[in-house]
This record gives structure tokens, C-alpha cells and sequence, in this order.
């Protein structure tokens, strides 16, 4: 038997994780419209972007079951990471990919190439995404030194689309370099 003001909740098909204590429901008549509660289990954060107060009961019991270390949409990508990224974690056509590329970059007013990672990031949300950097790929730096900000655009969803590249030009007397995405 489950004491009193607690809650246990999953996504259909899974066994609940251990219980949690329950938030206060809203108050009558200030339950989510059906639309705005299928926006709210789609984007979470998008739906609670738009109307907090309302949906902020909802949109807590929806992120707890959503946010594990389960891939509910079987797109490789784990919950947590479709939070940080913004993306559906119900949604397998809505997975995030993050683009390792190289482009030719005006820098200081010198074109080079520059090993990049575009990628996006939900907004206004509890977590981040950190790009690190190694030689080796067992030691790993977040060293802002190393990267710089190509570009942050605003995507009015509740994202932002991310680009980062090395703070050094590719050159062919240069280690190899590996860029990472890290969630906390």
C-alpha cells in the first residue's frame, strides 16, 4: 500500500520508480485543457513556458516521470538529454543531433577551419549542456579557453540553437581533437 501524498508515476509501459512526494493538485477549475496537456507531455517545457502557474503542477509530475534514465521513444537519446536539449522524449522524430562539423570561419580577420558543434539547448530550464574537450578521449576539460560561441540563435520554443567551435584553427601538425556534450 502507497502512503498518503505520495506518487509514484511512469510512461505507459513501465514499472514505476520509487515513490515521490506528491505536489498540491491545481485549484478547482484550474485544471490543463486536454490540448495543452498533450503539448505538455510532448514539450514540457514548452507548455510550461507558456503558462506556468497552470501548468507548473501538471508539468512537475510530467518531467519527474519523463527525466530517467529511460529512452521512452527508443531514439537512442535518453530522457534527461531530451530535456536539456528541448526535445520530445515521447517524440523519436523529434530527437536532437548534435552536428560535429568543420567550417571555414573568419576569425580576427584570418579564414581558417574549425572543427564545430552545433546542437540544441532547452532555455530557462534546471540543468545544461557543457561542451568538452580532449586529446585522448579519457581526459576531458570544459575549459572555456578552449571553445568559443559561434552563434546562440533563439528558436521562440522554448530552445536555443548552439554553435561552438574550437578556440584553435585545424592544422596538420595538431592533435587529434574530440568535442563532447555533457548533461548536469
Amino acid at each position: 500500500a502507497k502512503a498518503k501524498g505520495v506518487v509514484a508515476m511512469a510512461p505507459a509501459g513501465r514499472k514505476a520508480g520509487p515513490p515521490q512526494k506528491a505536489a498540491a493538485p491545481p485549484p478547482p477549475g484550474e485544471g490543463v485543457p486536454a490540448e495543452e496537456e498533450e503539448l505538455l507531455r510532448a514539450h514540457p517545457l514548452q507548455a510550461i513556458s507558456r503558462d506556468p502557474p497552470r501548468c507548473s503542477w501538471l508539468g512537475e509530475m510530467v518531467v519527474r516521470a519523463l527525466i530517467s534514465a529511460d529512452d521512452d521513444d527508443g531514439d537512442q537519446i535518453l530522457n534527461f538529454f531530451e530535456f536539456l536539449h528541448g526535445s520530445s522524449p515521447v517524440d523519436s522524430s523529434d530527437a536532437p543531433g548534435p552536428v560535429a562539423s568543420v567550417q571555414s570561419l573568419e576569425v580576427d580577420g584570418s579564414t581558417n577551419d574549425y572543427l564545430t558543434l552545433t546542437f540544441n539547448e532547452g532555455t530557462g530550464i534546471k540543468g545544461s549542456l557543457t561542451v568538452e574537450v580532449s586529446i585522448d578521449l579519457q581526459d576531458w576539460s570544459s575549459n572555456s579557453s578552449l571553445t568559443e560561441v559561434v552563434s546562440e540563435i533563439d528558436n521562440g520554443n522554448g530552445t536555443s540553437t548552439v554553435t561552438i567551435r574550437l578556440a584553435s584553427p585545424i592544422g596538420a601538425d595538431q592533435d587529434k581533437t574530440y568535442l563532447r556534450l555533457r548533461g548536469r
